[in-house]
């Protein structure tokens, strides 16, 4: 099992980690060119519908421009060349985050509620990337914790609610995992001719996004640095508490670890 190296992070960080299930992933993304995973937060949102549920809240219009200039600031600068194939929850807020945030990346965003992502991007949407946050224990915790560092749902005095804690965020991390798996055994098959490749930009290094939700994203972001060795930089999913429209890029290949991705000032 991998050691994460730091005092303070062994004890319930290694019970989650343990609960990830051990895959080839690194050779699965390095046959698929993909090098870095990208985690992003959907944005601002809105309440619900006074005839709906969680599942439809959309996102504000101060949501929709975080989405598009994302996608034109490190979208554009550090995540290009990016994968063809987009991982996402397929709640739409998270839905037309991802679009906005990839016509912000192709410089075509346009002020328009339904947006379909630029030609050269497909959404894949993963149905428990959304169905996963809703689980009855998951939801206890949130009630109790809200918005806290993955490193608080982990350290909980509360013996119950940490043993819960690391099962719904283990769970969420190995589902995320097999849809990461899912999308790099596709792409394998693919001949080099069928790949599409930013303008520019290089074979064998390209970025896999995946959009989802706040406290679950670092979850899924801890699963792929541990099946990857990845231990530079795992602080910054324990300690930072995901903001709209920013998250985390792990180098899944590379020695640059992880790294936050930030909206400009």
């Amino acid at each position: 099992m991998m050691r994460f190296h730091r005092a303070g992070i062994l004890l319930n960080i290694a019970s989650l980690t343990r609960s990830f299930t051990t895959s080839p992933l690194p050779e699965l993304l390095n046959r698929a060119g993909i090098s870095r995973i990208a985690f992003i937060r959907h944005g601002n949102t809105g309440p619900k519908p006074p005839d709906g549920t969680d599942f439809d809240r959309t996102l504000t219009p101060s949501g929709k421009n975080q989405a598009a200039k994302g996608g034109a600031s490190y979208g554009r600068n550090v995540l290009e060349p990016i994968h063809p194939s987009v991982l996402c929850s397929p709640a739409p807020r998270t839905v037309d985050t991802a679009s906005l945030f990839l016509h912000g990346v192709a410089a075509t965003a346009a002020d328009c509620d339904e947006l379909p992502p630029p030609a050269r991007f497909e959404l894949v949407p993963v149905r428990y990337l959304y169905d996963g946050t809703m689980q009855p224990k998951g939801s206890v915790l949130f009630q109790k914790l809200g918005y806290a560092s993955l490193r608080t749902y982990l350290h909980n005095p509360d013996d119950d609610d940490r043993v819960a804690a690391e099962g719904v965020l283990g769970d969420y991390g190995n589902n995320a995992l097999k849809a990461i798996a899912e999308v790099a055994t596709e792409r394998r098959r693919e001949t080099v001719d069928e790949m599409t490749a930013a303008p520019g930009g290089e074979e064998g290094v390209e970025t896999l996004l995946l959009f989802g939700h706040a406290v679950y994203l670092p979850a899924a972001a801890l699963a792929v640095a541990r099946c990857c060795n990845v231990d530079s930089g795992v602080d910054l999913i324990l300690d930072t508490n995901t903001k709209e429209v920013e998250g985390y890029l792990v180098d899944c290949l590379g020695d640059e670890g992880v790294s936050l991705l930030s909206l400009p000032v």
